[in-house]
């Protein structure tokens, strides 16, 4: 019986462990281009700009906790980018005296969330003519 208890400790130490080094959800993991921001509550580096209570650094890890990311993108496919995320759409804004789309979704690859208007939102993607701005858990930076 000691024997079983050991082994199933053991086994539950290394099951716990794994779960702790899982990696982060990042952008980076699913697009090779575009400009990426992350969002730390602490500098990543000398380049990171404060910004409404946390820090903004272009294209850094980290190995500290992210908030959130953006990322822009010229000319990227939307349906591709929903479907490589694999998002659910909840619903979208159209603020039309700016030409912009303001799409709301949730994706399970994400591990945190925000309610919008009660819907369980992670994925906020704002498009316009030029250019499509993609952010976790809701776009941090601008439109």
């Amino acid at each position: 019986m000691k024997k079983l208890f050991v082994i199933l400790s053991i086994f539950t130490l290394f099951i716990c462990n794994i779960i702790v080094e899982q990696k982060n959800f990042s952008f980076r993991d699913y697009f090779d281009n575009g400009i990426l921001y992350t969002y730390t509550k602490e500098p990543i580096d000398e380049s990171s700009i404060f910004l409404a209570n946390n820090y903004m650094t272009i294209n850094a890890s980290s190995q500290q906790e992210v908030l959130g990311e953006s990322v822009y993108f010229e000319n990227l496919e939307l349906g591709s980018a929903i479907n490589t995320l694999q998002a659910n759409i909840k619903f979208t804004e159209y603020l039309e005296n700016e030409q912009l789309t303001i799409i709301y979704a949730y994706s399970n690859l994400i591990p945190t969330h925000k309610y919008v208007n009660n819907y369980k939102i992670n994925l906020q993607i704002s498009v316009a003519n030029d250019y499509i701005v993609i952010g976790w858990p809701l776009i941090l930076g601008s439109f």
